[in-house]
């Protein structure tokens, strides 16, 4: 009887944990690859869509969000070249935007401008990279360094 009720139990625990993971998987929308110019961009936009009070991995990813926008690219975005746009999905006047760009309830977009061409793509594989623990250093620097190379690209080299 007691093996009967611990085997329950462990059954019990997997199936929450499964569940919780599941529930923290961010975006399930795809990255898309942009047109490639070559050199500096003359402006880029970056707009940003979360969902507000959602589980703690996520609510985590939009802190780390907002430090690489706000402190990493305090430079960039002072000086005119970068605008950082963000935008809670759970507020309706939202909808329209995310129509427009496509967007699930967390998603990360930059859009280029070079003269007269602009290109925009989502960078969706930083959320392979949400920490449901809060404390894996690793997945921190994957996601920054995801986020990095993306901004960078537009902002410096090939986008």
């Amino acid at each position: 009887m007691i093996k009967g009720k611990s085997i329950l139990l462990v059954a019990t625990l997997a199936v929450l944990v499964i569940a919780s993971l599941a529930a923290c998987n961010g975006s399930n929308g795809n990255t898309t690859t942009p047109r490639t110019t070559t050199g500096p961009a003359d402006l880029v936009e970056v707009t940003f869509f979360f969902e507000s009070d959602n589980c703690f991995c996520l609510d985590l990813a939009v802190q780390w969000v907002d430090t690489v926008m706000t402190e990493d690219y305090a430079s960039e975005l002072a000086g005119g070249k970068l605008t950082y746009d963000r935008y809670d999905t759970r507020d309706a006047e939202t909808a329209p935007l995310m129509e427009q760009f496509n967007a699930t309830k967390f998603a990360f977009f930059i859009t280029t401008h070079h003269g007269e061409t602009i290109n925009t793509w989502q960078v969706s594989r930083i959320w392979m990279y949400t920490d449901t623990s809060g404390t894996n250093a690793q997945l921190k620097e994957k996601f920054f360094g995801e986020l990095h190379r993306n901004l960078d690209k537009a902002l410096y080299g090939e986008s």
